[in-house]
């Protein structure tokens, strides 16, 4: 099926949406004490908001060649990203207790790794352990963190962060792009998710130049100029919905 839809307009605006975040980005660095005096809230917030940045500016990249088919594969760590970072504003302890808590599955990986018998890596592996432990000390130790792991969940931390229907309408769905669902094989034969996908990413990066502009004090300018990209965003999303159901109508046209 060849719809011939254009998302011209959908990549214009995702373009700004990229820009005002580096932007954003660029400003809040300047207000970062050089060094950060070991905060690590700061560190954590500013390379998530980097790493939304620059999954999205590979999208532009794909989007100008007409290649969009694996959107999916890179909006879904960058809304990641958006749920560590709103978490993080919203609970002071969480991107401490985050890091540790990472580091901590990192580490019980490489045991699981090393419990399955492949001795040629042993010597190797546990050095890889020793070494995470002996940062996991370091890490409880200069930021204070205790007790058992948290955060274990992704739909955790979108709840912390206050972003549960981004969840559930985007990162679930998603995910069956992410882990090759035949469902989701079977919509990329059209593209057809690729256009809401688009508009879906483009609020993410919105969404995290207003969250970095809020915890930066970078410029109140960034919430209205967010909002705006936002709203021509849905509406070059309806457009291209208007323009779908247009080619799906002949397709369909003769069936009962």
């Amino acid at each position: 099926m060849n719809l011939n839809i254009s998302m011209g307009a959908q990549l214009t605006i995702f373009e700004e949406a990229v820009s005002l975040l580096k932007e954003t980005l660029e400003e809040a660095i300047k207000k970062l004490p050089i060094p950060e005096e070991k905060n690590v809230r700061r560190a954590y917030i500013n390379r998530h908001g980097w790493n939304i940045h620059d999954l999205s500016a590979d999208v532009i990249t794909l989007g100008k060649a007409g290649n969009l088919g694996s959107i999916y594969l890179l909006a879904r760590p960058a809304l990641e990203s958006l749920f560590k970072m709103s978490a993080a504003l919203n609970e002071e302890s969480f991107a401490a207790e985050k890091l540790v808590a990472e580091v901590e599955e990192e580490r019980e990986k490489f045991e699981s790794w090393r419990a399955s018998g492949e001795s040629a890596w042993s010597e190797t592996l546990d050095k890889m352990i020793k070494g995470l432990k002996e940062y996991e000390v370091e890490l409880r130790q200069c930021y204070s963190v205790n007790g058992q792991r948290r955060w274990r969940k992704t739909w955790e931390v979108a709840k912390a962060g206050k972003l549960q229907a981004e969840y559930v309408k985007d990162y679930f769905l998603g995910s069956k792009h992410v882990h090759a669902m035949l469902s989701a094989l079977v919509a990329r034969e059209d593209g057809l998710y690729i256009i809401e996908a688009l508009n879906r990413l483009t609020v993410t990066v919105c969404h995290a130049s207003a969250l970095i502009s809020r915890f930066f004090y970078v410029c109140p300018n960034v919430f209205d100029d967010a909002l705006d990209i936002q709203e021509r965003a849905n509406s070059a999303f309806k457009q291209a919905q208007r323009e779908l159901e247009k080619n799906l109508k002949p397709e369909f046209s003769g069936v009962k």
